[in-house]
């Protein structure tokens, strides 16, 4: 469940400044891949009550905030970039004529919910730029 030395320096798990120990970083690691304490605690070799300290100092937070974010980035693409197939499949099993109808009306279904999703999220976006430049030019 570890990442090779290649991987974390090719995903930026390691600080910019490079103010974390190696122990830190093995944390990070672990915390942004399990997401427990006591694993990341385990992993790095240290106590449980040190990654809680840890967790209070701000270049330790920074670098873990930023070390999920890239993770959450790199799984949003993923996501993003086998939604088409999975509309394709939605598709697929809707116009499947011996598919059992209410497997059909469910694909049909998540397919109009996500579509009004997507419409919303394209319309807020497109609000929240107007809002931010009529503020941009105000504020000028």
């Amino acid at each position: 469940m570890t990442l090779s030395r290649h991987k974390r320096q090719e995903k930026g798990f390691y600080d910019m400044d490079n103010k974390l120990t190696p122990k830190q970083k093995i944390a990070i690691e672990a915390l942004v891949l399990s997401g427990d304490k006591t694993q990341a605690a385990a992993a790095a070799g240290i106590s449980r009550p040190t990654i809680y300290k840890w967790y209070a100092l701000p270049h330790f937070r920074e670098a873990l905030n930023k070390a999920v974010g890239e993770m959450l980035s790199s799984l949003a693409g993923k996501l993003v970039s086998q939604s088409l197939n999975a509309a394709d499949v939605l598709v697929e099993v809707m116009n499947d004529t011996e598919a059992a109808s209410s497997v059909r009306v469910r694909a049909a279904d998540i397919l109009l919910s996500r579509m009004l999703q997507l419409h919303e999220v394209i319309d807020l976006e497109e609000r929240v730029s107007r809002l931010e430049t009529v503020n941009n030019v105000k504020s000028k």
